[in-house]
């Protein structure tokens, strides 16, 4: 008679919601149209965590302070440097703005403001 070994059952949290769209276009012809709107539309609607499909592809959306707060308090798994990593690697860089954190992070982007200011026509 063998012994039989528990496994831990895997609980799963409920997905977020899903942003409007068609069917099949799912959300892409409203972040082609206006992006940032579309995102703040769906940020009000449906809180700071939601989903949105474009064509085949499908990602999570977390904005607000309450983004910011849980990436700030976690145990560094969702850290910038953590979620950017593997997509500076890809593209050859060291490092990109968008993973870097705190005092760098504050220090590049002094250092890059002229570079994106409205007067240069960005």
């Amino acid at each position: 008679m063998s012994s039989m070994v528990a496994s831990p059952v895997a609980v799963r949290a409920p997905r977020p919601p899903l942003a409007r769209g068609l069917p099949i276009l799912g959300s892409a012809l409203a972040l082609n149209n206006n992006m940032h709107a579309f995102l703040r539309e769906e940020y009000q609607r449906l809180g700071p965590a939601f989903r949105v499909r474009a064509l085949k592809q499908e990602f999570t959306v977390l904005g607000g302070t309450e983004a910011a707060e849980l990436l700030a308090s976690n145990d560094g798994s969702l850290s910038a440097q953590a979620l950017w990593e593997g997509f500076a690697r890809d593209f050859g860089a060291r490092s990109i703005i968008t993973m870097l954190e705190g005092e760098e992070h504050a220090r590049w982007r002094k250092v890059m403001r002229h570079g994106f200011s409205k007067a240069k026509g960005y």
